[in-house]
Formats: structure tokens, sequence, C-alpha cells
């Protein structure tokens, strides 16, 4: 059965005509069919219709709730507090307890909440936009009622500017996200996904599933620790010389090099386990520099650190060896930066370069040279540069820590980061590999690998 009785088609000097039907074998399963204006430049009016069955019902436009901090009144807050009187007697635990709860209850009271009405899938769409789209629809009907062509030409015109406008309006946005830096542009992108990325629930021994995403992930963490091996702590080699002379006594956690590491942070660095904002941090930095500067002496003269100093937020990230397997990695990011409209029609390498971002293999290469240059010059903390093996010539141009090629028989050992980096490393400027820090060294590398 057809259902629509209405002239669906409108093009000025011409007759209306039904071309848009509805067909249902039940016409008790709808109600109300009525026509509407019609979308963008079309000349077939939409027709609108309801289901005759309840459907639990959403909101068009979605409230998201911000936080903004005065950070201000926040360290305001930060310089009444006496510390000395609070560490008073307290350990190392202890101090960083009170520290946290401190912190925490006068961020919680210098922080304001508001909400940003917007269209979920659209947020370029403003309350400017909204009340444009009435006057289109306005115009729309004041032409059905009339039917004369200048009434047919102002709603065309109307919605023609309208159409341009929502489009511009949606290309500064996306050209605003692309200036904020690569996380603006993936968090973009993942809102634009309509299969959204979750943990997957686990299934434990006992076949029960896991209750939530932190069980899933011990989950994983116990299979990928039960399949090393455990060596006995018996018959070790002997330590053919103990450097006894060599011992560490004292360091001074002073509150100007606590202020110094603190003014370090990127502020769009993600929280640890301790869920202490980098932001905040570095915005109060003068002010707790003090405070921390005294747990961590007292964590070092009592050799005690607080638990939470143990833990770390760690991803596994995998970095395929064959070709294949790199080109498919490849290519979701390809089709993933795809989901940018106004870069849709660009080619990869051009939407990489407008964006900013690497290539998914230029960023396996640049976080294998940066772990060799901290291995080789001791930025971990503990020597593991038996890892690499120096080249012994000194007639070759170049830098100074050039790599020996080292030899190898299996395809794994020649994945080995020693050999992965062999032909990078090497090529290297001497000015980068003598930078001053990891973190000069990382800005030059992104450089010199533009072309790569």
């Amino acid at each position: 059965m057809q259902l629509v009785s209405f002239p669906t088609r409108f093009r000025f000097g011409q007759t209306p005509s039904l071309i848009d039907l509805i067909l249902t074998n039940d016409p008790n399963l709808l109600c109300e069919i009525s026509q509407q204006p019609p979308i963008g430049i079309s000349d077939h009016c939409v027709i609108e219709t309801f289901l005759q069955y309840h459907i639990p019902p959403t909101e068009r436009y979605e409230r998201r709730e911000y936080t903004r901090i005065d950070f201000d009144g926040l360290n305001s807050d930060l310089a009444k507090i006496n510390w000395d009187s609070l560490y008073h007697t307290a350990n190392s635990i202890e101090a960083w307890n009170i520290f946290t709860n401190i912190l925490s209850d006068l961020t919680s009271q210098n922080t304001t909440t508001f909400h940003i009405k917007y269209i979920r899938t659209k947020p370029w769409i403003s309350s400017h936009f909204l009340k444009q789209a009435k006057i289109k629809k306005m115009l729309w009907n004041k032409f059905k009622v009339s039917g004369s062509q200048y009434d047919y030409n102002q709603h065309r015109v109307f919605s023609n500017k309208l159409k341009s406008d929502i489009r511009a309006a949606k290309y500064r946005y996306e050209l605003n996200v692309t200036k904020r830096g690569p996380k603006a542009v993936y968090k973009f992108v993942r809102g634009k996904m309509l299969s959204k990325v979750s943990v997957p629930i686990m299934c434990k021994n006992d076949n029960t599933l896991a209750a939530n995403e932190h069980q899933s992930a011990n989950l994983l963490a116990e299979f990928f620790q039960s399949v090393f091996t455990s060596e006995p702590h018996t018959n070790l080699p002997p330590c053919l010389s103990p450097h006894k002379e060599l011992f560490l006594s004292n360091i001074d956690f002073t509150e100007e090099l606590v202020l110094a590491e603190l003014i370090k942070i990127s502020e769009k660095s993600s929280p640890g386990p301790d869920g202490l904002s980098p932001l905040i941090l570095k915005k109060c930095a003068s002010w707790i520099a003090g405070p921390l500067s005294h747990i961590m002496t007292l964590s070092f003269q009592n050799s005690v650190l607080p638990p939470i100093w143990l833990q770390a937020l760690i991803t596994l990230v995998w970095s395929p060896s064959l070709i294949g397997n790199k080109e498919l990695l490849e290519k979701v990011q390809r089709r993933y930066l795809k989901t940018v409209q106004t870069l849709k029609d660009k080619p990869y390498d051009v939407r990489l370069s407008l964006l900013k971002l690497p290539s998914l293999e230029k960023r396996r290469i640049i976080n294998d040279l940066v772990c060799t240059y901290n291995i080789l010059t001791h930025q971990f903390g503990i020597d593991l540069s038996n890892i690499f093996e120096l080249s012994a010539a000194s007639h070759l141009r170049g830098h100074s820590m050039k790599l020996h090629h080292q030899k190898y028989k299996t395809r794994w050992r020649q994945n080995f980061l020693s050999n992965r980096v062999f032909n990078v490393w090497n090529s290297l400027d001497s000015d980068l590999i003598e930078s001053s820090s990891t973190a000069s060294f990382k800005n030059k590398l992104y450089n010199h690998l533009t072309d790569l």
C-alpha cells in the first residue's frame, strides 16, 4: 500500500509531481505523514512520518560538561599552607598523602563547572545556524502558501547561502582542530567513528568474564608474565671487579632543582597513576616545589618510596618487521585521517603535512632513535650500552657514536633494536647526536627526518 498523497517534487515552471513513495503492508504502522522543506538545494521534499511504536527519547543536542580552574586562586590558597607544620612528624608516605589530599581539595574549591550545548556529530553548528534553519523553514512554508516564483527564489537563495556558510564553518572548525596538535586531531577523528574503540572484556580461568577494563588489563599482564622463565637465584656468576669504593651518600633535592623540573613538564601529557594533572603541576610549580622537595628528601633518607611512585602506566605497541604488515598498519591511519572532510581528497602525505603528523613508520623510527640516544648517553640511570657495539674505526666521517653492524642468523635478531637503527643512526649529524638533552634531540630529529 502506498501512503503518500501529495506532490513531493517542486520545480518552478513545472507541475509538482509525486515521485517519492512510502510502501508498507501495514498502514497502521505509520501516521501523520507530512511534507517538509527540501534538504540543501534538492528539489525533492522531505517526507516526515511517525512510526507507531515506542522509541526511548533521545536529545538531539548534548550538553557537554567542562571545568575551568582558577590558577590564581589555587596558587593563592597553596601559598597559605604551612607545609613545615604538616610534615613535622610525617614520613615520606604520610607526607605524600597529605600533599595529594590538600592539592586535590584546593583544586576542587577553585574549579568551576559549566555546560556547552552542541550537536553531537556536528559541533560546528552553532545557535546562529539553528536560528537560520528556522528561517529557511519559514521561507519554505511561505512558498507553499503563495506558490509565487519570488518566494521560491527567496527560499533557494537563502538555502544556498546557509549551506555555504555551514560548509565554511565546518572547514574553520577542522582547521582549528589541526592547529591544536596531534592529540586534538586524533580525538576529533575518534569522535566521528561509528564503531568506538574499547578494551575487550577478557575471560578468566574460571570461565567468568572480567567485570571492567582494569580486570581485563590485569589478565593480559598476568598472561604476559606467565610466559617468562623464572631463573633460579643460586649459582650466580661472581662479580669480577666490584666497585666497593663507589657509593651514593646524599642527593640534594633542592627546591630550585624541583622547580626547574616541574617547569619542563609538558601540559599536553597525560597524568600518571597518581592522577595529578601535568597542567596543575606546571601552573602551581612555584608553590608545590617546596613540599615536593621535602618529600623527596625524606624518601631518600629513609629509603622508602610512596607506593604510587612504584607504579607506571605501560602500553605495549606492536612494531611490525614485515613490509606487508607495515603497509597494512599504515592503511589504518591513512583511512583514519580521511574522516577529516576538508582533507578527504588530498594525498596521504599532504594530509600528514597539513595535520603536522608523522607516518606510523616514521614514529617507530623516531622512538627507536630516541631510545638509542637515551641508552648511549645513559639517560635511563642504568648502563645498557652493551646492547650496542660502537664502531672502532676512527677514520670515518660523521659523529663519534657510530654503531658497528652486528651479524645475525635469524630474522628475529635482524629486527633487534641495534640492527633496526643501524643505518639511520649512523647517518645522523654530529650536531644532532651531541644534543644536550633528550627533548633537544627529539626536536632536532623531527626536523632531520622531514624528508624520510
